[in-house]
């Protein structure tokens, strides 16, 4: 959706047309610079001009002028919405909207109303020439499209929910619907919805209340599909109804940080990438959520832009490496600082410019969202790069960690505080749709950048919601509760774009974590209750144990070379790092593995009751609680006090929740029902 329509009280429009046409209007609607467009409606099948139904925009582009630069000022305002029709179409035949724009960077939409006021097709352009049909045949009464799985396709082993992405393509509410999965072709597991009020032509989230819970790491097939849509109607289609996705599980990461800290174990540096791989002056690295890519991102400088090195099966026998840069990292990759991974295989970069476009305006600088297709990212996409979305109220944003889909925490080296964004849906490569935008301001979090602009990462820890942030520029780390604080008021910064979501949240609990004894500190991961930094200024490793705050150091390693920037614990328990003044990236393996005692703690250990509860939980455990949080259906985070083995629950409104007992930095979860 693109986030301006509303729906309209009487929607069936009052046709004038002949027997076998129907009613067509074709909402337009332009970008921040409509003069560049021009469009024509024709027969499917002709060419732009041959035969037009109706046209408009700039006469000066016409049909032929595409990425020609012509730049006269005629035609459309900028982001106006102009309806165009009603025209009387034949009813079942096919038409192309030809969409032409001047600078080559597309923009423009199209909205498209066939017998009815509902936005039956929808498109945006995103290249200079480019042709959309549609066919002239109203919308059913009853019809869902199954859109996609909403369920990341890579995540470690344990109780995971299943979410799919529903749309409502027919003229009548969706009441209720069931919800069915299979894993590997397995037994069917069905629930009904019955408390949903999907409208004509919106799109929903819709989550199975029942947990896959999945402890072996492999490869499953996901099956996922909607059935009994408004209990047992009549639907026009149903092959949509369904969709497939195969989900990788992953083993947790192994914890052998205690092998950095014995005196029993040496260390070897083993360079995995240099100068020789086209690395230069990298700011951090991370892995893809394959595991078998690292990627690492370079500076580079305002005009080009930074660029990535992707590194394949790393430190293996058949390692094998690539130098990228897109063709608008320009501004969209300007002076990267940051690089972050989420688990639907799309990563995101923190930008530490002023202004992304160079031009001494408004500093229109923000994260921004990249997939890591092979047949994207860094293709030509029209005039806008690769990318897949950008929001713009961060400049010198020196740090961001993700904390899940498409939503990252990014440090605002400009104003001095943490925000959170989510893209939410992105609006596809080199496309520029911001509307559905959530930005989230930590305005009451207080960080400083340091004055040379080196990095200050951050880390977000799951199974505690905790934020790490590396303070630099005050030689300190703090950690913020992500789901704490409240929501309200209009930020004093920005917005320089219309979002869905842009405001502060204060409140949020806040705690120091180092203070004392760091120099120039950089890069930060964390495993369990260990976490590792590292410092630039003296390029040392630092550990620390935050089961108590402020955290208790455990030891350290020194590198030998200053310059040290992120760091990332990779998929097999070691440390990688990058040097932005030797250009390497580095991993740290030790002479002896020591596999710390096994803290992640499993369901059998863990029992609620009663089940369903009305007014409290018991439980019964054998390990020591740090932390106890209770999750509804729809992912809020509610903490309730709670003693040794009893938590009141008489407050929480009706229905499904689950109970997340956090232990040593790791997690486990039961399901239970209020009553």
């Amino acid at each position: 959706m693109l986030g301006l329509l509303c729906i309209a009280s009487n929607l069936f429009i009052h046709a004038q047309c002949d027997d076998g046409e129907v009613e067509v209007n074709i909402d337009v609607l332009t970008d921040d610079y409509g003069y560049e467009l021009y469009w024509d409606l024709t027969p499917a099948g002709n060419n732009c001009g041959v035969g037009s139904i109706v046209s408009g925009g700039n006469t000066d582009v016409g049909c032929n002028g595409g990425a020609k630069q012509i730049r006269s000022e005629n035609g459309y305002g900028a982001n106006q919405i102009l309806t165009q029709g009603p025209f009387c179409l034949t009813q079942g035949a096919a038409y192309t909207i030809h969409s032409i724009d001047d600078w080559g960077d597309g923009g423009s939409g199209y909205i498209v109303k066939v017998g009815i006021d509902l936005p039956l097709y929808e498109y945006i352009s995103k290249g200079s020439d480019e042709d959309f049909i549609f066919t002239a045949i109203p919308p059913p009464a009853l019809e869902v499209e199954f859109l996609q799985i909403v369920t990341a396709s890579y995540r470690y082993a344990g109780d995971i929910s299943i979410q799919g992405k529903v749309r409502n393509i027919g003229t009548t509410v969706i009441r209720s619907l069931d919800l069915v999965y299979t894993i590997n072709g397995g037994d069917e597991v069905t629930e009904t919805l019955t408390d949903l009020t999907i409208l004509p032509f919106e799109t929903e989230v819709i989550t199975h209340s029942t947990l896959w819970k999945i402890y072996e790491a492999g490869d499953y097939d996901l099956h996922l599909e909607v059935k009994n849509i408004n209990d047992g109607g009549t639907e026009a289609d149903i092959v949509n109804n369904e969709s497939d996705l195969t989900v990788h599980i992953k083993a947790s990461i192994p914890n052998i940080l205690e092998s950095y800290t014995s005196t029993k174990s040496n260390i070897e540096q083993k360079v995995i990438a240099n100068t020789n791989n086209e690395v230069e002056e990298p700011q951090d690295l991370d892995f893809h959520p394959d595991t078998k890519e690292l990627w690492v991102i370079n500076k580079g400088t305002e005009n080009t832009g930074g660029s990535t090195v992707t590194i394949w099966n790393p430190d293996e026998a058949d390692q094998t490496t690539e130098w990228l840069r897109d063709g608008n990292a320009w501004h969209f990759m300007s002076l990267p600082s940051g690089i972050a991974f989420s688990d639907n295989e799309n990563f995101a970069t923190s930008n530490a410019i002023y202004d992304a476009n160079h031009d001494g305006g408004e500093p229109f600088t923000g994260p921004t969202l990249w997939s890591s297709h092979p047949l994207i990212y860094a293709k030509p996409s029209g005039g806008n790069g690769s990318h897949l979305d950008m929001l713009h109220a961060t400049p010198n944003g020196i740090g961001i960690a993700h904390k899940e889909d498409n939503a990252f925490f990014i440090f605002d080296g400009n104003t001095g505080d943490i925000v959170l964004y989510d893209f939410k849906q992105d609006h596809g490569p080199g496309n520029a749709d911001h509307s559905d935008g959530e930005i989230y301001r930590y305005s009451d979090v207080a960080v400083t950048r340091n004055t040379d602009m080196t990095p200050s990462h951050m880390v977000y820890q799951t199974t505690t919601d905790w934020l790490y942030v590396v303070d630099g520029g005050s030689n300190k780390v703090i950690r913020v509760k992500a789901s704490t604080g409240a929501q309200g008021g209009t930020p004093s910064y920005g917005p320089y774009e219309v979002t869905h979501v842009y405001t502060n949240i204060t409140g949020s609990t806040q705690e120091v974590v180092v203070e004392d004894g760091l120099d120039s500190p950089t890069g930060i991961d964390i495993i369990g209750s260990t976490l590792v930094l590292s410092e630039y200024g003296t390029g040392k490793i630092l550990f620390y144990d935050v089961k108590t705050i402020p955290a208790t150091k455990l030891g350290e390693y020194d590198t030998g070379n200053e310059g040290v920037t992120g760091l990332v614990i990779g998929p097999n328990g070691r440390i990688w790092y990058t040097n932005a003044l030797t250009n390497e990236v580095v991993k740290l393996e030790p002479e002896a593995i020591i596999e710390s005692e096994v803290e992640e703690l499993h369901l059998s250990s863990f029992e609620i009751y009663p089940n369903p509860a009305s007014n409290y939980l018991m439980f019964d455990f054998d390990f020591q609680i740090d932390d106890f949080i209770i999750i509804s259906i729809l992912g809020e985070q509610i903490h309730l006090d709670y003693t040794s083995n009893f938590v009141d629950v008489s407050s929480l409104d009706q229905g499904l929740y689950q109970v997340l007992i956090i232990s040593k930095g790791y997690s486990i979860n039961k399901t239970f029902i209020k009553l």
